[in-house]
């Protein structure tokens, strides 16, 4: 008859001392913050991300380099830029890229790093694509299609 006493005491608190995945996730500092919008670089020796550990008001571009095994914040526009070739379209043999940054189309030769600039207008363009065997590129502007010979 103690023993239940002293259970019937103590089972109340200690219940309510449990911690349960939904006390957790009501706060983020138990659960810290997550990277988001995860990249390969087009090289494939760094991965990016937004992330915003420091808890400010937005996420930051991050890196992690594979090779230093290390993660370090990388800027703006180096985030920007890995993310959008991310979203590029590949040519056939996979050792090109065509891909939309700052609406102009842009061409990544993979096999010597290379980026130049295909278009340079005011309009904007988007949704470039390999055609003709990869000798031509096709992307939208104005909402018609135009081409492009990289």
């Amino acid at each position: 008859m103690k023993k239940i006493a002293w259970v019937l005491i103590f089972l109340p608190a200690y219940l309510h001392a449990q911690l349960t995945v939904e006390t957790i996730m009501q706060d983020p500092k138990w659960i810290g913050t997550s990277p988001s919008g995860v990249v390969w670089s087009y090289d494939s020796k760094s991965i990016y991300f937004r992330w915003n550990p420091e808890k400010s008001s937005s996420d930051s571009p991050y890196n992690y380099i594979l090779t230093a095994n290390k993660i370090s914040k990388a800027s703006y526009a180096n985030g920007k830029m890995a993310e959008d070739i991310a979203a590029g379209k590949y040519n056939r043999l996979k050792t090109k890229v065509c891909f939309t940054h700052n609406k102009d189309i842009y061409l990544l030769d993979r096999t010597s790093g290379k980026i130049s600039r295909a278009t340079q207008t005011a309009a904007e363009e988007s949704n470039p694509v390999f055609m003709s065997d990869d000798n031509i590129i096709v992307y939208k502007r104005y909402g018609c299609y135009q081409q492009h010979n990289p």
